[in-house]
């Protein structure tokens, strides 16, 4: 939204940098066995998470690096929320409680490093 643009611009800067590797687990190993380091096990793991809707805008207040004036704390996350919908990232459990239906992956791993 071009109101929270501002401060959340150049988000780029603070992602993973394997958000948008072909192959991340292959990027991760040639780094560190560039400094030396054994890969003994890596894996990518999915990791489905559904989060109660009425706790996202306090979520996404606390994880967002990028500083959000504290007037405006409130309304961006309420932001978030009409985004979630928006992008249909929504959807309803047993008790028709609304949810965030979120879902990202994992690298995990388990390194050495030769003395």
């Amino acid at each position: 939204m071009e109101k929270w643009h501002p401060y959340l611009g150049h988000y780029e800067q603070y992602i993973s940098p394997y958000q948008f590797a072909r192959n991340p687990k292959e990027e991760l190993k040639k780094i560190l066995t560039k400094v030396r380091f054994q890969a003994m096990n890596l894996t990518i793991e999915p990791r489905p998470l559904k989060l109660p809707l009425s706790y996202c805008p306090g979520h996404f207040v606390s994880h967002v690096i990028m500083e959000i004036p504290t007037d405006l704390r409130i309304e961006f996350g309420l932001s978030c929320l009409d985004a979630i919908r928006e992008l249909n990232f929504n959807s309803f459990d047993e008790n028709n409680e609304e949810q965030f239906d979120y879902y990202f992956d994992t690298l995990v791993g388990h390194v050495t490093k030769p003395m």
